[in-house]
């Protein structure tokens, strides 16, 4: 495949004379893999992978992974799957919810009718406000030397005395809380046969939207 000069993969085809010169060609590959999520454990479990050429798209290699792996558990072993936009596939997401029993959650474009019409839809809506919670300080493995303790805590004693004398950023300020919005049953997606959920949220102080997903039932 065709890669710029900072190794982005191009379509050579649209790159002007001067882009030309700087492109190489590289091996490239793709992996796919189906992750079993362990909950709160800091771990997961590989439950399916394929290495295939980095042409090849995504979504039918998840598709065969999806199929044998049911094939060979039966349903009910993968209850919900949690993917990025790369695998929107309103046909393939109604057939896994209708066949396989399986809940898709994966965000949506801005530029889907979906993603119009929720936004529209949440002004009339009621939003929930939650609270930004720091995550908890992960306690350093049983098996860690002592001296690895040591230099560790304090290095994280020095972050955190360079953070206190840094100006708190814009990104950082308005994290404090995060209002959401869930609207059920959408029909607007003309590709997808199952109704579909979409839960919104917003930046509490500055409004913006943050993420829409979908989840079909």
């Amino acid at each position: 495949m065709w890669f710029d000069e900072h190794n982005h993969p191009v379509n050579y085809e649209k790159l002007n004379p001067a882009e030309r010169k700087k492109a190489h060609l590289e091996r490239c590959y793709k992996l796919v893999t189906l992750l079993h999520l362990r909950g709160k454990q800091p771990c997961y479990v590989y439950a399916a992978v394929a290495v295939v050429s980095g042409k090849d798209h995504e979504l039918p290699v998840l598709d065969r992974l999806i199929e044998r792996f049911v094939g060979a558990v039966g349903r009910g072993v993968i209850k919900k799957l949690l993917l990025d936009r790369g695998f929107l596939d309103g046909e393939r997401i109604s057939r896994w919810k209708r066949d396989l029993g399986i809940d898709v959650v994966i965000p949506i474009k801005k530029n889907m009718d979906l993603w119009t019409d929720a936004w529209s839809l949440a002004a009339t809506e009621p939003w929930i406000e939650q609270p930004v919670v720091p995550p908890a300080p992960v306690p350093p493995p049983p098996q860690r030397p002592d001296h690895r303790v040591q230099r560790e805590a304090k290095r994280q004693r020095t972050l955190a005395e360079r953070k206190a004398q840094t100006p708190t950023s814009a990104l950082e300020r308005r994290r404090v809380s995060v209002r959401a919005c869930v609207i059920k049953d959408f029909s607007s997606w003309s590709s997808a046969t199952v109704p579909i959920h979409v839960a919104g949220a917003i930046h509490a102080r500055t409004g913006g939207p943050v993420a829409s997903t979908i989840i079909p039932y």
